[in-house]
């Protein structure tokens, strides 16, 4: 798994630095909070696990901005407190579970063991739903004629593929039931289905719209703004009349298309995205 650690001894940091990829994962270590919070902005991880008391954000405050960016990501939390209040605050907010500190090696490996099994049999769960679904057709077509039976056959050949999809069609003709028929049957189906209108955006807050923007990134931008691509992160976006997008915007959507990363706008740092695109024109 990709895991992110954060917590402000520096004796732990480098012991799960050295033990942690012996078991396999990949990890981050970050010294605090906002640390962590930043890497997160930029990456998606399987699981943080996050000490509860530190400088500048706490553990509570960094779940849930995870939560946040990436819903999917499960997360533990350490803490020096062995009380029922800190276990119950710490799964309101998310956390999957908690650790009381000093904890062992052998007690993480086996609470990652744990995490491992719970996204291996969500990821069968999804699997089966949407085996469900295909064989149930979409709900969403209504019709049974030659065309609109040819229209679900390629729905159903698509959708498993995680391909990027263009929906050609004249307003009006359903482009975005389509769109949502594809998301519903493919295997991103219970994650966040997005629709943006690209024709009814103005110019200027478009680019901020898909993309999000950094405090001060122009007049008006008084805080940090998640963008429509990360509130779509490891689901799909469906882009209605991307053909009125200028010639920038474009390439930022080649970049996304080749490398799965993008900018915000008034940004320096890359962040990572993972999501499904289905666009559509009537040209």
């Amino acid at each position: 798994m990709t895991l992110l650690f954060a917590d402000d001894e520096q004796s732990l940091q480098e012991l799960m630095k050295l033990e942690l990829p012996r078991l396999g994962h990949r990890v981050t270590v970050c010294p605090d909070g906002i640390t962590a919070v930043a890497a997160i902005e930029k990456n998606t991880y399987d699981c943080i696990i996050v000490d509860l008391d530190m400088p500048g954000l706490d553990g509570i405050g960094v779940i849930g901005r995870c939560k946040e960016l990436s819903p999917g990501t499960e997360a533990v939390v350490l803490t020096g407190k062995s009380s029922l209040e800190t276990a119950v605050a710490a799964l309101r907010h998310g956390a999957f579970d908690y650790l009381t500190k000093p904890c062992r090696l052998i007690e993480i490996e086996a609470l990652l063991k744990r995490v491992v099994d719970k996204r291996t049999l969500e990821k069968k769960c999804r699997a089966l739903a949407h085996q469900v679904k295909r064989l149930e057709g979409s709900p969403l077509l209504i019709g049974d004629s030659v065309g609109m039976q040819k229209v679900r056959l390629l729905i159903e050949r698509v959708a498993p593929t995680g391909a990027t999809v263009l929906v050609l069609g004249e307003t009006g003709t359903g482009k975005e039931l389509v769109a949502r028929s594809v998301h519903e049957q493919s295997e991103r189906a219970e994650m966040p289905f997005v629709a943006v209108n690209c024709g009814a955006l103005p110019e200027t807050l478009i680019e901020s719209e898909l993309f999000g923007h950094c405090k001060g990134a122009f007049t008006g931008a008084d805080d940090h703004r998640v963008g429509l691509f990360e509130v779509a992160n490891g689901g799909t976006i469906f882009l209605d009349e991307i053909g009125e997008l200028d010639l920038m915007l474009q390439a930022k959507m080649l970049r996304i298309l080749q490398e799965n990363e993008f900018q915000r706008v008034g940004g320096s740092q890359t962040v990572k995205t993972n999501v499904r695109i289905v666009a559509a024109t009537n040209k």
